[in-house]
């Protein structure tokens, strides 16, 4: 997988997400804090930037345990794909994943400043935020490419 640097060079800048979902199909969201730059106030799934000489997976990994304090194992996120998303010029090359929670306590969820709230939708609930318009265009733009993804996972109940 490449690194951040070969991304940064080839579609711009280079961020990560992740569909983090719940063994009865629940799909984590966090609420961005009303001071953030850009889509204050909005639902996103957890992620952030690809640093230099990070892969995406490497990346997910380490913004999943700075945005929630949840470890996850690199070895199972699935990429779901890469996109690009232009916002007013500045374009974005990001990787959204799969990770199926196991075992994990989402008590333990803790978040950081960067959110003000989190909580497991089902499917149908996320689509419906999404019309609502409060899901991030960037969430909106992953949705559509990886909702059939996310359906099919939730039905299978795995992540294969």
């Amino acid at each position: 997988m490449a690194t951040a640097d070969l991304l940064r060079a080839e579609n711009g800048i280079p961020l990560c997400g992740v569909y983090l979902m719940t063994t009865d199909g629940r799909i984590l969201l966090m609420k961005r804090a009303v001071d953030r730059k850009l889509f204050p106030d909005m639902w996103e799934v957890p992620g952030g930037h690809v640093d230099p000489q990070e892969t995406p997976a490497t990346a997910m990994v380490r913004e999943m345990e700075e945005e929630t304090g949840l470890r996850m194992d690199a070895e199972g996120l699935r990429e779901l794909g890469r996109f690009t998303y232009n916002h007013n010029g500045t374009m974005f090359d990001i990787t959204a994943f799969l990770y199926r929670l196991s075992g994990t306590n989402i008590d333990t969820i803790r978040i950081s400043s960067e959110h003000t709230r989190f909580s497991f939708f089902p499917l149908d609930e996320v689509a419906t935020k999404r019309s609502a318009g409060e899901i991030t265009p960037v969430g909106c733009k992953a949705l559509d490419l990886y909702g059939p993804a996310l359906k099919h996972a939730t039905a299978s109940k795995s992540v294969a």
